[in-house]
Order: structure tokens, then C-alpha cells, then sequence
């Protein structure tokens, strides 16, 4: 493994152990079940995509192409990006390492898929995330590639499906197992810290009066991190309109954003407790958009600012960088992370428009790196993601368990 590895020491107690999965010639995926660290890939191997089609790679592909954001994060994630030939190119792949020395699949509108560049690569397989049209897929394989589009990630337990489908069909089973085990470790930390809180309301705006709903990776991302989703609580499904009535009647306590310019300032928003009260969060774009391994540095920020106490009560040890052989308290962890959350403001540009953000469906959202709220003010955390509030702080213990979130998929590199 090259690169730092922290580990997050936290007593899980009572985690069943993530089952095998059977391997053998021509193997079939539908969505993939957990897997252990020791698989072993095989081929052929064959899964059934979003368009319904059962596809099938006959060897380990040598020459990847990711069309999505989603896709190329997970193929760094798992140690695979190395076969990555061609991705879509700017902020939102920028910070994967490397990245940049591929052919960009994307025209110069930054998201509708350049064919004859994806052609012209002549790779061995395409994953194509689930936002890429179906007609564009089938143009594709038209073109005598074989094609496979992700399904629609509407939870996590999706993308540690995504996660393993993607190691199975690139060769990289075991990785992606481990990928996805350590995720799992730091949700399920991030579960048990705040189970017995209670939620707080919590509204993720998006512009054009669009808001997160039911059945969406994100709200799955504030409900695992203790928080009360008004806009699925009124019945919302997936990326919808919100009424000013719904806004108004449940009065979030807390905003979610990646884009705090999207909050609009006038009624009913600036009558909420969350504006009133000066509290409003602002994740990484990239991180909340795309469905990938990333998802915990958000799933982390929040959790840590609506229940800065239950984090800090978890049991937290410390956390070591076994590159270097040392290990940091959590208040050294403190320091680091600021200083992290520093160095990706600085080196990240994560200012997206909603054309090129990954997963983007009409209420997709952008943003970047930026002060959450009004006042200027905000705490930053490990991976480009700041609070602002003039309620309980982020504190000591939630800056050690974002930078764990944010150091997990750093870890992977070419």
C-alpha cells in the first residue's frame, strides 16, 4: 500500500464480520455483496447494468475508461487508476491524483460525453456512471466497446455495491473489499456515536427551490449522521421542489449545503431556526455529489456539528499515520486536520457549476471550498468542509474523525 493510512481507533463491538463472496468461471453480478479483503477476481465475469444488460468481461481489462466523476473516484479508491485511460477532466476530478494525464471524455460543455474521444481510446471496458444517457451507451457499444452503466446509487449500502461491482469487473476485487470494509468501519462509528440522539431538522436546499429528498444517497449521508430530513419527512422523493409552505411549517434547525450562495435570503429561509441561528454547513461538492468512498468526509462533518457531544463521548483513541510511524492524540489530530482542511482549500479547486457536477440531476448542486453562513466565519475540517454556527462547536474529536474520512482513499494512489 503506498501513501498514509490513519487509522481511526474506535470500539465496534458486535460488527458481523462482512461475508465471502464465490468466485468461479463466467461469475454473475447483480448488485455486489460485501466481500472479504482476500478475494480473488476471476474471469470471464458478467453483470447486469442499469440498461438491463448482461454484460460481460471475457479477461482483466488492461484500459479503463470512467465516464463520471463517481467512476473515476472509485477506480482510485480501489487502486485501479493505473488502467484509467480516459475521465472526465476539471474540477470535478481534480483532486484525484494523476488524473489529469488522461484523455478527457467530456465536451466542452463538461458533460455531454465525447463519443469519438472514448472510442478513440479503444479501451478493454467503460464504466459509465448512472447519470450518462442510456442512447449514449448504446452508441458506444455500437462502436464495438464493451460498456457497463453503474446503477443508481440510492444509498450507501449502493455504493459499497458500486464499489465491489466496479473491483470485480476491473480485476480489482480485493481492494475494493477493503475499500469498502473500511467505509463500512467508519459509517457504522459514525452510527453508533448518534443513535441515541435526538435529530435534529435538517434541510439540503438546492437551487431552483430543489431540495434532497427520500430515496438519494444524500439524505441517506444526513440521516446516518443523526440528522431529520424535512424535505423527506414531507414526502419528497429523490431531487425535488420544495414548497416555502413545507419550508416554512417544519423550520429546519440546520442547513446542508454545498453552496451556501444557493440559500436564498428572503422568506421563508430567513425566518428558519437554521438561519437565525447562524447554522449552516457546507460540504465538498465533489464529495456529496459524486456516489463514491468520499461520501464519509461529509457524512463525518455533519454528524460532528449536529452531535458534537456523542462524537466526542465515542470512544476515540488515536490515530496513526503508519507511514511514518507515529501516532497523534486528538488534539495533535486537531491541529492536522486544520491544517489539511488548509492545504485543500489551497490545492482543490472543487468550484463546480451544476453542468459538471457528477451525479447532477435538475437539482444537483456545485459549490466549492467556501465559509458557510453569513457571517464569513466557519471551522474548517479535513477535506474542504467548514460549519458555521453559533451553537456547539465542531470540537477536537470531530476534526480527528474527518481527517480520518478524508486520509482513507488518499491512501491509494498510482
Amino acid at each position: 500500500m503506498v501513501g498514509a493510512l490513519l487509522v481511526l481507533a474506535v470500539t465496534m463491538a458486535g460488527i458481523a464480520p462482512v461475508a465471502a463472496v464465490s468466485t468461479g468461471p463466467n461469475a454473475a453480478l447483480g448488485p455486489a455483496p460485501a466481500q472479504t479483503a482476500t478475494e480473488t477476481c476471476s474471469f470471464p465475469v458478467s453483470a447486469t447494468d442499469a440498461t438491463g444488460t448482461n454484460v460481460t468481461v471475457d479477461g482483466e481489462p488492461e484500459s479503463v475508461v470512467a465516464i463520471g466523476a463517481s467512476t473515476a473516484q472509485i477506480m482510485w479508491s480501489i487502486g485501479a487508476s493505473e488502467k484509467v485511460v480516459g475521465m472526465p477532466q476539471g474540477p470535478t476530478t481534480s483532486y484525484l491524483d494523476g488524473s489529469q494525464n488522461r484523455t478527457d471524455v467530456y465536451q466542452a460543455d463538461g458533460y455531454t460525453v465525447a463519443t469519438e474521444r472514448v472510442v478513440g481510446t479503444d479501451a478493454d471496458l467503460v464504466i459509465a456512471a448512472n447519470i450518462i444517457p442510456n442512447e449514449t451507451v448504446e452508441t458506444l457499444r455500437g462502436a464495438g466497446l464493451t460498456v457497463y452503466k453503474s446503477t443508481e446509487a440510492t444509498s450507501i449500502d449502493d455504493v459499497y455495491d458500486d464499489v465491489n461491482t466496479t473491483g470485480r469487473l476491473v480485476g480489482s476485487c480485493s481492494e475494493a473489499a477493503e475499500t469498502v470494509n473500511e467505509t463500512q468501519e467508519t459509517v457504522t462509528a459514525v452510527e453508533r456515536a448518534v443513535e441515541d440522539e435526538e435529530s435534529p431538522r435538517v434541510l439540503y436546499p438546492q437551487s431552483g427551490g430543489f431540495a434532497v429528498g427520500n430515496n438519494t444517497f444524500i439524505n441517506d449521508v444526513v440521516e446516518t449522521a443523526g440528522g431529520d430530513n424535512i424535505a423527506a419527512n414531507a414526502g419528497i422523493e429523490g431531487y425535488q421542489q420544495i414548497s416555502n409552505e413545507t419550508i416554512a411549517e417544519r423550520n429546519p434547525q440546520w442547513i446542508v449545503t454545498s453552496t451556501p450562495s444557493t440559500i436564498p435570503s428572503g422568506e421563508p429561509y430567513a425566518s428558519t431556526a437554521a438561519v437565525q441561528r447562524n447554522q449552516t454547513i457546507t460540504v465538498n461538492a465533489n464529495y456529496i455529489s459524486q456516489p463514491g468512498p468520499r461520501l464519509v468526509a461529509p457524512l463525518v462533518t455533519v454528524a460532528s456539528t449536529l452531535h458534537p457531544e456523542a462524537v466526542q463521548q465515542a470512544n476515540l483513541t488515536t490515530v496513526e499515520n503508519t507511514t511514518a510511524g507515529t501516532s497523534m492524540t486528538a488534539s495533535e489530530t486537531a491541529s492536522t486536520a486544520a491544517t489539511s482542511a488548509g492545504t485543500a482549500a489551497a490545492t482543490d479547486d472543487t468550484a463546480v457549476s451544476a453542468a459538471t457536477s457528477d451525479e447532477a440531476t435538475t437539482g444537483a448542486e456545485s459549490g466549492g471550498v467556501t465559509a458557510a453562513g453569513t457571517s464569513g466565519s466557519g471551522n474548517a475540517t479535513a477535506g474542504g468542509e467548514t460549519t458555521s454556527s453559533n451553537g456547539p462547536g465542531f470540537g477536537v474529536v470531530g476534526a480527528a474523525i474527518a481527517l480520518l474520512g478524508a486520509a482513507l482513499f488518499a491512501r491509494r494512489r498510482p
